[in-house]
């Protein structure tokens, strides 16, 4: 199992909780699809990271890079 880390810095405009929320519903979708493992969003708050890095952190599990593939041609097909 490889665990893949994304660093997400939502536009100055956008608001955190909505963001969450839509994550909360579209991530059992992409679990049960069989694109992930596991899967986790964290927030930062409270400052306690560099400026570089001000909003969110997403992890998945996966088995290994052609599973990533796959799951970006799903979320592609998904927004087409």
């Amino acid at each position: 199992m490889n665990v893949y880390t994304c660093q997400i810095d939502l536009k100055k405009d956008a608001k955190s909780l909505p963001f969450a929320g839509h994550w909360k519903t579209g991530s059992p979708t992409f679990r049960r699809a069989e694109m992930v493992g596991n899967c986790s969003l964290l927030r930062r708050k409270l400052n306690l990271a560099s400026g570089a890095h001000r909003d969110f952190l997403l992890q998945i599990e996966l088995s290994d890079l052609a599973q990533l593939d796959r799951a970006f041609r799903w979320v592609g097909q998904q927004s087409a």
